[in-house]
């Protein structure tokens, strides 16, 4: 329990702080993200930290239990799934352009970053 309880709180305070980010800085946000998905840099560095990041949670925190530390099992899951995507085909986060290129970036991504960052502070923190 004590690994799910560091990983919360790591992730709490880096969902917040991204949720915060996106609500006080929504231009900032909206026109620097666009530009770093159409980076091949940006994609190949972001593929390899991103499949680095999963397969650690996954490794030391493969734990399919009824409760909320399954939360952060299946965030590395899906964290090293997606890092995987990146590098094996780097074209996948295309898919995300239009959600960015709207201007919706904000409204998808910050209930989301929030409720996340809420929940695991709750659990990491306060718990």
């Amino acid at each position: 329990m004590e690994k799910s309880i560091v990983i919360a709180q790591i992730l709490a305070v880096v969902s917040l702080a991204f949720a915060v980010g996106l609500a006080t800085s929504r231009d900032y946000y909206q026109d620097n993200v666009s530009k770093l998905v159409a980076s091949p840099t940006y994609v190949f560095l972001g593929g390899i930290i991103t499949t680095v990041f999963g397969m650690l949670i996954v490794i030391f925190h493969n734990v399919w239990e009824a409760n909320w530390t399954v939360l952060i099992t299946i965030i590395g899951y899906i964290t090293l799934i997606r890092g995987v995507l990146l590098l094996a085909a780097p074209r996948s986060v295309n898919i995300f352009d239009p959600v960015v290129q709207s201007g919706k970036m904000l409204v998808v991504y910050l209930p989301i970053t929030l409720v996340l960052g809420i929940v695991l502070a709750y659990f990491g923190f306060f718990a």
